[in-house]
């Protein structure tokens, strides 16, 4: 589940929130609010299935939130400062 979690992160950013809907009237735009609200019930409606596909209940409720590319690059480098030492950094940029 907590895979499912990080790959939501990773992509939940990937819909511009400043674009016009294709096909929308010249002049409108979409608001932050909706795109960001269909990505979140899409989080719930994945988190559904996942469940229902692997017959387990989730414990608790699924993290979830939408953030930006900048973002997205920051929790990034935390985690593999958490994870990998300097010198194994070096050793995968050398392969």
């Amino acid at each position: 589940m907590r895979r499912i979690a990080v790959a939501l992160l990773l992509l939940l950013p990937c819909t511009a929130l400043a674009k016009k809907k294709p096909g929308a009237p010249a002049g409108q735009k979409v608001t932050a609010k909706a795109p960001r609200d269909a990505l979140l019930a899409a989080a719930d409606e994945i988190a559904r299935q996942v469940s229902a596909l692997r017959g387990l209940s989730l414990q608790k409720p699924l993290q979830r939130g939408v953030l930006s590319r900048d973002e997205i690059g920051a929790k990034l480098k935390e985690r593999i400062g958490k994870e990998y030492t300097p010198r194994r950094c070096a050793t995968r940029r050398g392969s």
